[in-house]
């Protein structure tokens, strides 16, 4: 009976202390980066192959439309059948200076607080500086070249996943 009532302690005890203990490395373990993925037909059908470059930039909503982040990668497309996905906010392939975007780091890009203000960001309507309102979106644009033309495909908006929304009921 006594060993009983003791395993029964050491399991309540893990049970209390043991999550507490493992909860911070889950907090750790959500993707640090954004995937965007597609696939490229031409026009006539056929898909884009190659060593194919892309430029993804994020924006904040218009009407400002501030550069948050910037960054240029090449793929190897050949054999995809046009297919692609890009892994987006490693810092290697960020743009330097103004056209890299006005955040100091990927993770800043998403972030809605009052107190931050990203001061180096260039906006469309001529003024330089962003402060997120507590529900703005982000946008998303991303152009490849094609035989040494740059295509945009439409401008996307960046919506929550349970990663973010699990975040956020965490945090109030």
């Amino acid at each position: 009976m006594m060993f009983t009532s003791r395993l029964v302690r050491f399991f309540s005890a893990y049970l209390c202390v043991g999550p507490a203990l493992f909860f911070p490395l889950l907090s750790e373990a959500a993707p640090r980066e954004l995937v965007y993925q597609g696939r490229i037909l031409r026009p006539d059908g056929s898909p884009l192959e190659g060593n194919i470059d892309f430029l993804v930039k994020i924006y904040s909503p218009s009407p400002s439309k501030c550069l948050l982040w910037a960054e240029r990668q090449t793929l190897t497309m050949q054999g995809s059948m046009g297919a692609f996905s890009l892994e987006i906010g490693k810092g290697d392939r960020r743009l330097i200076g103004a056209d890299g975007g006005g955040a100091t780091s990927f993770g800043q890009v998403f972030i809605n607080h009052p107190g931050l203000t990203i001061n180096s960001a260039q906006c469309a309507t001529g003024f330089t500086g962003y402060t997120p309102g507590s529900t703005d979106g982000r946008a998303i644009s991303v152009s490849f070249l094609d035989a040494g033309r740059e295509i945009r495909v439409v401008d996307l908006p960046v919506k929550s996943v349970p990663f973010a929304m699990q975040a956020e009921q965490i945090s109030g």
